[in-house]
């Protein structure tokens, strides 16, 4: 069952009301999107991962960052600014990112990523004791 609207849900299951859009109307950059990308009229772009910790206030998307947000909020108009990045939303990336396909999607949506991500201190300690192990193998262990 989708838990996301369940009573929505119920009721296409009983009358197949609703039929998916295509990519182009939900082109989500995390989640199979990039092949809409280039044509997509709705992008659904967020940090899932607290990535916006690592990075200070950058976020990959601007339309994620939320002091943007806010000032456009109580300005409560759009500038001469804001309509040329809109004209340009495709072009709205930020800050280094990495994309994961394949074999990686799974590395990047497991238990572990989360609570490395999750949590700053222990990703550092995992990440020093990850150089030190790498480091050894190289060495002594080839």
């Amino acid at each position: 069952m989708d838990y996301d609207q369940p009573s929505f849900f119920v009721c296409n299951q009983k009358f197949d009301l609703i039929q998916s859009l295509d990519g182009e109307f939900n082109c989500q950059i995390f989640m199979g999107g990039l092949p809409y990308l280039g044509y997509a009229r709705i992008i659904h772009a967020f940090n899932a991962f607290g990535y916006s910790d690592y990075v200070g206030s950058r976020h990959f998307f601007l339309y994620n960052d939320k002091l943007y947000l806010s000032e456009f909020k109580q300005r409560g108009y759009l500038n001469e600014k804001d309509i040329s990045l809109l004209q340009k939303a495709k072009r709205q990336f930020s800050g280094k990112y990495s994309l994961s396909y394949g074999p990686n999607i799974a590395y990047t949506s497991s238990v572990l990523f989360h609570l490395v991500i999750d949590n700053r201190r222990f990703f550092h300690w995992v990440e020093f004791i990850g150089k030190v192990l790498l480091t050894i193998h190289r060495k002594y262990l080839r």
